[in-house]
């Protein structure tokens, strides 16, 4: 009988060069990439085209979020070289009114003369980039936002650490990266759609396809 249990979950074995989705015990099959930006895959009798940057933001938006709301301590890199930065009287004036979201994200900084602050620390996953660029980002979304409510603040500020820190589209990913985007992206609730509202993949039934070559 081709059937296991994992984590209690009933599946198909995963044939060669498949791979189960533990979450659903969908089983799934890579077919391959596109522009070095579309993931190909297959489930069951359906053909996804995943966008690789969009499908990334949305995994690293549920992990900034969950750090976001977690009471106990923050996934924070302390910065090996601060970043000094000088703000206008605007970007100062935000920054300040939104310390405590920068803090419960992961951002640490401290006044350091006028209108220029001392960034310290960042989300682990924000450590490779461009922080100072990153910091000034967040500002200018938040400039954006503020005549909103605190809660599309936060989601706008969560939104753009994570499409800022995701892989880009153009970039080719190695076997391992593919399977593990897969099975992150797969593991969600909503996985379908980025923090923007745009979406990360696009279906094709196999029934569509065969209407496409005149076979339906």
């Amino acid at each position: 009988k081709n059937e296991e249990k994992i984590d209690g979950i009933s599946t198909l074995k995963p044939a060669k060069n498949e791979t189960v989705f533990r979450n659903s015990g969908v089983q799934y099959k890579v077919i391959g990439t596109v522009f070095r930006t579309y993931i190909i895959f297959e489930v069951k009798d359906e053909m996804y085209l995943l966008d690789q940057h969009a499908a990334h933001e949305r995994v690293l938006f549920e992990k900034v979020k969950s750090n976001y709301y977690k009471n106990e301590e923050k996934d924070v890199q302390t910065l090996l070289l601060p970043d000094i930065i000088t703000l206008s009287y605007r970007e100062n004036e935000l920054a300040h009114e939104n310390k405590e979201v920068f803090n419960k994200a992961g951002f640490e900084f401290e006044e350091f003369g006028i209108n220029t602050v001392k960034l310290t620390a960042v989300p682990s996953m924000c450590e490779v980039l461009n922080t100072k660029e990153l910091f000034l980002d967040i500002l200018d979304e938040i400039d954006g936002q503020a005549n909103s409510g605190r809660q599309e603040i936060e989601n706008r500020f969560l939104a753009t650490v994570a499409c800022k820190a995701a892989i880009k589209g153009n970039k080719e990913l190695t076997d391992m990266e593919i399977k593990s985007l897969l099975d992150e992206i797969l593991s969600l609730d909503n996985p379908f759609t980025c923090p923007h509202g745009r979406p990360t993949a696009i279906k094709i039934s196999l029934y569509d396809l065969e209407r496409k070559f005149s076979r339906k």
